[in-house]
């Protein structure tokens, strides 16, 4: 009897493994888990979701307020006795901590859309607000900026106007990591979208270089203390309907463009963009935010890149071979992407960006800083499953924030997943999934 009993249980199992293994076939197959299978045959999403709304408000944002509508809108009030402007300037630099920089600029724009007023931009070169700001030169072999974006030159400093109030000079105009959870500063934060359009004034947000902005603008407190008007609260939760990072990456990609010469080349995108249907990409951005960390201590960046393959590997099947794996790999110090390609998971190639080098990209935070991280940028860009992020690294929340817009934009749906190391001593890696297309 017992030996019966142990052949029944067997022959169980046995049928259990057959009908597993016979639906792993069905679904590689039939691609039962393919992403594409959630677009229409023209290869967009079949239904509006959040991000479409975000793209229309900047698309109309900019109809209204781009230099030709500015051009056309002083030429007809030329003649006007009160002729008030209201102008938000929006200020950046590059190479050099391009991260800081790009999100000053973008938290000025987010004003201006919420606002509803003309955006300018600056070039800094004032050291209190962007040190080692950069030649403009060397920015602009690396990003090159929208021509639809009035200039400050022009519009504010070249009008007959000549507007004279500037906002929030002086003493706490400057943000610090520690004051992002504080409620009154997040209100200094936004205190000038209380100002009243009675004169012409140029408006210049305070310096926040880090993508905050859309947790504090959809709060219900703003609206309940009026900080906002009905309307402009209205522009600020369409804005940030989809998350924070995809209004940010959309706010970059509508304002800035990387430069060609250093967009990645062809070889290592086909390293990256596999063609087999359960692949699966990932990129990586370690950031040394101290001097003299050598970086050869990669512990805590092989558990994130572990933990993230994991959470985004892919089945072909039982008896197929595993998908292949790519990894783009992005750090300030070599010894650190030497380190990351001999301990990458089994499996994964590892997959490097080309970077010049020159006097004018002299480095920040490394070797490979400025310059060499929108050469980064613009090969992990290209990941499709997962980044693992470098805590507190403005240029890892804007490498994150371009990533996500580019998700949706290449008509990608179903899971991603963004890791952080969230100490740069430790080993926690805190990872959140997100699932984007139709819901």
């Amino acid at each position: 009897m017992k030996l019966l009993g142990r052949n029944t249980s067997l022959r169980v199992f046995i049928q259990a493994v057959i009908i597993w293994v016979l639906f792993e076939q069905v679904r590689v197959f039939f691609r039962l888990d393919d992403p594409s299978s959630n677009t229409s045959s023209s290869g967009t999403p079949s239904t509006w979701l959040p991000e479409h709304n975000v793209l229309k408000l900047l698309d109309d944002y900019k109809k209204a307020h781009n230099v030709d509508t500015l051009n056309a809108a002083a030429a007809a009030a030329a003649d006007a006795s009160n002729n008030t402007r209201v102008y938000v300037v929006g200020q950046y630099s590059c190479p050099f901590q391009a991260g800081n920089r790009i999100f000053h600029f973008l938290n000025a724009f987010v004003h201006a859309v919420i606002l509803d007023k003309p955006l300018v931009w600056k070039y800094c070169t004032t050291n209190r607000i962007c040190p080692r700001h950069g030649k403009v030169e060397d920015c602009n072999q690396v990003l090159n900026r929208a021509d639809w974006i009035p200039s400050y030159q022009a519009f504010v400093l070249g009008s007959a106007n000549n507007p004279k109030t500037e906002l929030l000079h002086g003493r706490g105009r400057h943000l610090k990591r520690e004051d992002i959870l504080n409620v009154s500063k997040r209100e200094i934060a936004l205190d000038q979208l209380r100002y009243p359009d009675a004169t012409d004034v140029v408006l210049e947000t305070r310096i926040l270089e880090r993508p905050f902005l859309g947790a504090w603008l959809t709060a219900p407190e703003i609206r309940e203390k009026n900080i906002l008007s009905l309307e402009a609260y209205a522009r600020a939760r369409m804005l940030f309907a989809a998350g924070s990072d995809f209004a940010y990456g959309a706010l970059f990609h509508v304002a800035f463009q990387i430069d060609p010469s250093i967009l990645p080349e062809d070889e290592s995108l086909a390293k990256l963009k596999l063609e087999h249907p359960y692949s699966t990409s990932l990129a990586m951005h370690s950031r040394h935010q101290q001097k003299l960390d050598p970086g050869n201590d990669t512990s805590t960046e092989e558990l994130c890149l572990k933990k993230a393959y994991q959470m985004t590997r892919k089945s072909s099947g039982f008896l197929h071979a595993p998908p292949p794996c790519a990894m783009v790999l992005m750090s300030d110090r070599s010894v650190t992407l030497d380190g990351l390609q001999q301990t990458r998971p089994s499996g994964c190639t590892p997959v490097l960006a080309t970077h010049q080098k020159g006097q004018s990209f002299r480095s920040e935070h490394g070797e490979f800083a400025g310059a060499g991280f929108f050469q980064d940028l613009a090969l992990a860009q290209h990941a499709k499953d997962a980044v693992v992020l470098t805590y507190r690294s403005s240029a890892s929340e804007l490498m994150r924030t371009v990533w996500r817009y580019q998700r949706f934009m290449t008509n990608q749906t179903g899971k991603i997943v963004a890791c952080t190391i969230r100490d740069p001593n430790g080993t926690q890696c805190d990872c959140t999934s997100e699932r984007i297309g139709p819901r």
